[in-house]
């Protein structure tokens, strides 16, 4: 639902974010108070911000960072809010996030954001940040090798299966696009290999 009024009469626009992206820890919908209580202002408004909305969420890819989306989404609205009547005291902007998330307030509006975003990492890169911390743990080197090898068949595994959302070479493959539907292809696919 785009356009939708709140139990105090006043209208929003909300937008859900496609699963994928929830799953990497962007907020579950994106809700914009319209600063009104009059239906026809309120379409009229709608239809700028949810353009607006659409196209911002269109545009993310697998190095957009939460925070950076949430802060240019302010940003839009914000400009937008400015053009409505220029009453910025009331101004209220919610991202509701899936998981736990951190209230900051501000004088002029009230933002929900993500306590930290998940950081873009290659699978690659994440192997080998965890192999020099085993090696820093003063375990065995043989142990360490059995990691590496059982990691690296796991990423291997997983990138020539095409169930990853991007379709990347596996090395700009990222850690939080692993879904556990990926961990259950590679299951499978070690029930199958005995």
């Amino acid at each position: 639902m785009y356009l939708y009024r709140a139990s105090n009469n006043v209208y929003f626009t909300r937008i859900c974010l496609a699963k994928y992206l929830r799953d990497k820890g962007f907020p579950f919908d994106v809700k914009v108070s319209l600063l009104t209580r009059d239906r026809a202002e309120a379409v009229i408004r709608n239809i700028d911000i949810a353009g607006a909305l659409k196209k911002i969420i269109k545009s993310i890819d697998h190095q957009t960072r939460i925070n950076d989306f949430i802060g240019y989404v302010d940003e839009v609205i914000n400009h937008f809010r400015a053009q409505f009547d220029g009453n910025e005291t009331d101004i209220t902007f919610n991202i509701t996030p899936k998981s736990h998330a951190i209230p900051i307030r501000d004088k002029h509006r009230e933002t929900t954001a993500i306590a930290q975003p998940k950081p873009v990492i290659g699978l690659n890169e994440a192997l080998s940040a965890f192999i020099i911390s085993k090696q820093k743990s003063a375990i065995r080197p043989l142990s360490i090798k059995q990691l590496e090898q059982r990691t690296r068949h796991f990423i291997d595994t997983v990138s020539s299966k095409s169930t990853l959302k991007t379709k990347l070479k596996a090395e700009h493959k990222c850690v939080h696009d692993i879904t556990s539907a990926d961990a259950m292809t590679y299951r499978d696919a070690l029930l199958t290999q005995g």
